[in-house]
């Protein structure tokens, strides 16, 4: 079949990326070096290939499969880090400067190192080659959904919402219904993207972060089997 005819759907792209990273392999042992390919930057000879071969390969790649897994002892680190990255990147117009260039980094692993997690509370991890994301979620007794964080380059990408319902599966089987969680007023975003969830707008009140008062608002959900929904 000509390559311009060739069509890939959905349930055939695992196939795909797998025949297309084992092209990439031999490439590499032959010295050469992919010229559209987005992961390798080694400076060698260069091989022209179809552009349609480019686009798949490229599309395989960042359609990397992900998994939603409990978080262990082990990803506590790496929780902390994804932690720091995400803060640092979006609330540099909500807490001062000092303390994302100085303070945060310090504050944040305290907090992941001496977090007392109980039975009933769920952490969940997404993982690609490496941790991408969290949830964090205390339930003592009503669910308090503290934290959903994932790193900046994999934002827009289906973690955040990923997480959420899986969180929310978990919640059900737990015999949870309601689940909470404040949100920095002026992330306005993550408002959005909370009520494309389910989540109900609810009460402002400042929130102390580190010494440093907030504005935050309350989102609430009532049934968190509505955040599967959507």
């Amino acid at each position: 079949m000509p390559l311009e005819r060739v069509r890939l759907s959905c349930d055939r792209i695992s196939v795909t990326q797998t025949l297309l990273i084992f092209i990439h392999d031999i490439f590499l042992l032959k010295g050469l070096v992919c010229c559209r390919c987005i992961t390798c930057h080694k400076v060698g000879k260069s091989l022209s290939i179809s552009p349609l071969v480019g686009k798949i390969y490229n599309t395989a790649i960042r359609s990397q499969t992900m998994k939603i897994r409990s978080a262990t002892q082990i990803d506590l680190q790496d929780i902390a880090a994804i932690h720091i990255e995400s803060w640092k990147d979006s609330y540099s117009d909500v807490l001062p400067a000092e303390f994302l260039a100085e303070k945060i980094n310090r504050e944040l692993e305290r907090y992941w190192n001496e977090v007392e997690i109980q039975s009933d509370d769920i952490i969940l991890v997404a993982e690609k080659e490496s941790l991408v994301g969290f949830v964090a979620v205390w339930c003592r007794p009503i669910p308090f959904i503290d934290n959903l964080h994932v790193i900046p380059s994999q934002r827009s990408q289906k973690v955040g919402s990923a997480l959420m319902k899986a969180v929310a599966k978990e919640l059900i089987n737990k015999g949870h219904k309601t689940a909470y969680l404040w949100v920095f007023e002026s992330n306005e975003r993550a408002i959005r993207f909370y009520g494309r969830l389910g989540g109900i707008q609810k009460e402002q009140s400042m929130k102390n972060i580190f010494g440093y008062d907030v504005l935050s608002r309350k989102i609430e959900w009532y049934d968190v089997s509505k955040i599967c929904e959507n």
